[in-house]
C-alpha cells in the first residue's frame, strides 16, 4: 500500500473501509475511513474474517 495510497491521494480518488460488526447482516457495519486523502489502512476490522473462521472451524 505504500505505492497506492500516495496515489489515491494525488488523483483526489475516495476511499472507503467499512468493517462488519459481527457474523450476521443484523449486527451492521462500521464506517471505518471515508476519504479522498488516505494515509493508512484499517487492517483490523472490529469482526475479522479470522474471527468467523475460528468460530465455524475452518481455520485452527
Amino acid at each position: 500500500m505504500q505505492h497506492m495510497l500516495p496515489l489515491l491521494r494525488k488523483h483526489n480518488v475516495r476511499l472507503v473501509e467499512v468493517a462488519r460488526n459481527g457474523p450476521t447482516k443484523k449486527d451492521g457495519i462500521t464506517v471505518l475511513q471515508d476519504t479522498r486523502q488516505p494515509r493508512r489502512l484499517h487492517l483490523d476490522g472490529v469482526f475479522k474474517l479470522s474471527d468467523e473462521n475460528r468460530a465455524t472451524g475452518t481455520m485452527p
